[in-house]
């Protein structure tokens, strides 16, 4: 699950991406984004690729591109799980 917050002020939308790399070779085989409101929560489910090896796997949020600011904004992962 994702949340984004508007603390009760208005802000922006907020994206949430998921990244998986391969460390032997830097490949990347994954690389999601979804964006969600401001105020809002998702649920997210996603298919990756068979995993075999050392692989980095990076969670992150960022603000919508067409925001014009982060103030009042904020995001977090719920309970991510791989599997």
């Amino acid at each position: 699950d994702v949340c984004s917050s508007d603390l009760g002020q208005p802000s922006e939308d907020v994206v949430f991406r998921v990244t998986i790399r391969r460390l032997a070779d830097g490949v990347v085989l994954m690389d999601s984004a979804r964006r969600v409101l401001a105020g809002a929560g998702a649920e997210w489910s996603e298919r990756i690729p068979k995993l075999v090896g050392r692989h980095e796997v990076i969670l992150q949020t960022e603000m919508a591109p067409d925001a014009a600011t982060s103030v009042n904004a904020w995001a977090r992962w719920i309970d991510p799980r791989l599997g």
